[in-house]
């Protein structure tokens, strides 16, 4: 976790209901996401009644802007929500997968060299490393990211770097795939990491 709004989520108390929210069909009700107390500031204070006019609601206040400041600007708005950093987290994240290219529409690039951050050391060491059996042992890959990966059938890294080739190679599909099934923080770093380990197996499947 390495922004201010998922340092306040605890895993431990939110994870299986972040991931059965973004991974079942939504029925629009607050409930889903709020406690009593937020569902009737939400209702008498905003006059949103439904998590479907919330996404609106929050997909309107975007500026094309930077997704840790877009939910910074989203917590500042309903600052009056006792759990804002949470749902505001969730609702970004559901965004993401009902419209992967919400953030990047301008963008047919989706997948930016530009915002590789890994350090060489990192890389280095996972491009070394020989097991291909789980997945924790990809740089960014988080408990919470993992059981969203095995819950659509990658279960090791080399089932991941098989998804890679299945989309044709193509670090964009692969983007638009994580994106879809909840993947977001750090997504170039992850999506660099695997296209490179793919490239040691298989030299000139990967050309940056």
């Amino acid at each position: 976790m390495n922004f201010l709004l998922e340092k306040k989520i605890s895993e431990s108390d939110y994870e299986e209901k972040y991931i059965d929210y973004l991974r079942f069909e939504s029925k629009g009700e607050l409930s889903e996401l709020c406690t009593k107390k937020d569902k009737n500031i939400f209702i008498h204070k905003y006059n949103i009644k439904t998590t479907f006019e919330l996404l609106g609601k929050c997909m309107q206040m975007y500026e094309k802007e930077d997704i840790q400041n877009y939910r910074l600007k989203l917590v500042t708005h309903f600052f009056d929500i006792e759990e804002k950093n949470k749902i505001c987290y969730y609702i970004t994240e559901k965004i993401s997968i009902l419209f992967p290219k919400f953030y990047d529409f301008e963008n047919p690039n989706i997948f930016q060299k530009e915002k590789i951050n890994i350090s060489n050391n990192l890389l280095a060491e996972f491009l070394r490393d020989e097991n291909y059996e789980n997945l924790n042992n990809i740089p960014y890959i988080s408990e919470k990211y993992i059981k969203l990966l095995k819950k659509n059938g990658i279960n090791n890294s080399m089932d991941l770097i098989s998804k890679y080739l299945e989309l044709q190679n193509s670090p964009n599909s692969l983007y638009i795939y994580l994106k879809e099934i909840g993947i977001h923080n750090n997504i170039h770093n992850i999506i660099y990491c695997i296209c490179e380990k793919c490239n040691i197996l298989m030299p000139g499947t990967f050309i940056i």
